[in-house]
């Protein structure tokens, strides 16, 4: 799932219960998952309303895929105006994991009451080794309940982070 351009938004108020908002959406289970030079990418001026999940790139399945490479892609310019519910950028589940060289950029919460929380790259599954490297995280902003989090992994394998920058996290 290679050089795509996606851009919206759900201003509608109703909330998308189930699934949520998702731009890039994996849920079959292939041997190798590249999810490569995607811009993802909000509608000025038209935010996403309600309160479920926004997943800007996931890999959701139920069993891990065996290997999943998320490099170069964009996600920027997202806001939501609902009182909760949380923004993941990239979420995957898989054994072996590189994310490299990504930008999740101005992702925020606009409504200064509201408990949702920004993931900006998580690992949400068992996995033997995930790589993070020169990913760019900045801007992200949430009111002051909601969590902020650069990278979360979740999982009990191997881990490499290096070159990393996560900046500009403010809470309103």
């Amino acid at each position: 799932i290679n050089t795509n351009t996606i851009r919206f938004g759900y201003p509608n108020g109703v909330n998308p219960a189930v699934v949520g908002v998702r731009g890039i959406q994996n849920a079959s289970i292939p041997t190798t998952l590249n999810i490569n030079d995607n811009i993802i990418e909000g509608i000025a001026g038209v935010p996403i309303a309600g309160t479920s999940e926004t997943n800007f790139i996931i890999n959701n399945t139920t069993t891990a895929t065996a290997t999943v490479n998320t490099n170069g892609n964009i996600i920027r310019n997202f806001e939501r105006t609902g009182a909760s519910g949380t923004m993941y950028g990239i979420r995957i589940i898989a054994n072996n994991w590189t994310a490299n060289g990504n930008t999740i950029d101005n992702l925020k919460w606009s409504n200064i009451n509201a408990t949702g929380e920004i993931f900006a790259i998580q690992n949400f599954g068992a996995s033997t080794t995930n790589i993070y490297s020169n990913n760019i995280i900045s801007n992200l902003t949430t009111a002051t309940t909601g969590a902020i989090v650069g990278i979360r992994d979740v999982s009990a394998g191997a881990k490499t982070a290096n070159g990393n920058t996560i900046s500009n996290f403010t809470k309103v």
